[in-house]
């Protein structure tokens, strides 16, 4: 088990991950964009990097694979070239 253990926080639009550490935060990481921000260039180690790696695992979610929901754009009533639109259907009795 390791020392250093992560919690999410979300407030006005920011989504980070602070890791925490046996003397209190060591860093946080912006889950948007991934960049990692240590309290001090000494104080980030693998173990938050663990820490990081075990809080994604246990809280990102698999998708199902996406089907499209929307339904298909309508075919034109009127067309721009003559006898194209809905009365030229008719008159070629496809409508």
């Amino acid at each position: 088990m390791s020392d250093h253990w992560a919690r999410r926080w979300q407030k006005n639009g920011h989504d980070r991950l602070y890791v925490h550490g046996p003397d209190g935060v060591v860093g946080w990481v912006d889950l948007t964009t991934g960049q990692v921000h240590a309290q001090t260039r000494s104080s980030w180690s693998t173990a938050a990097d663990r820490a990081v790696a075990d809080w994604k695992r246990s809280h990102v979610t698999t998708t199902p694979a996406t089907t499209s929901t929307s339904a298909p754009a309508p075919a034109p009533i009127a067309s721009s070239r003559r006898g194209d639109g809905l009365f030229g259907a008719l008159r070629r009795g496809r409508a």
